[in-house]
């Protein structure tokens, strides 16, 4: 129900209407490099054309699936990023494992299927044999007869 939130409307809230996102994967998708610092409990987020870097820490942030959760809005802001499809996950994108995928597909499109009060499909595969899984545009699922 939270899900614009990290499920945590005590601590989060998302004035801007943007989403939660897999910091890992929408730094890599712009170019930035992403360490984990196990000292200090944080990822490490860099621009290697500038320079400039942010660490995103463990205890400010929701981690799901031990992935970090992070509002679009705010890698936007930290590395002056615009707006636009390279800051949501999107069909074709690619990720780790298949519960990455289904996790990414899940942050996009939840809160479409609550509003409209419809199920949504989609297909999460492995393509080519590859090591990466990615996920399809979904689609409003038939309705169902409950009898």
């Amino acid at each position: 129900m939270y899900t614009y939130c990290g499920n945590n409307s005590i601590n989060f809230i998302d004035p801007t209407g943007h989403e939660l996102v897999m910091l890992k994967y929408i730094a890599e998708k712009n170019g930035l490099i992403v360490e984990w610092d196990e000292k200090y409990k944080c990822t490490r987020v860099t621009d290697p054309k500038t320079g400039l870097y942010k660490e995103y820490n463990a205890w400010r942030y929701t981690i799901s699936n031990g992935r970090m959760l992070v509002d679009s809005a705010e890698i936007a802001k930290d590395f002056g990023l615009e707006d636009g499809p390279n800051l949501y996950h999107q069909p074709g994108d690619r990720f780790e494992t298949a519960d990455d995928a289904a996790m990414a597909w899940g942050l996009t499109y939840n809160d479409n299927s609550i509003s409209s009060d419809r199920e949504y499909i989609s297909w999460i595969y492995n393509s080519n044999n590859s090591s990466s899984y990615t996920f399809t545009k979904p689609e409003r699922a038939s309705v169902f007869s409950r009898y």
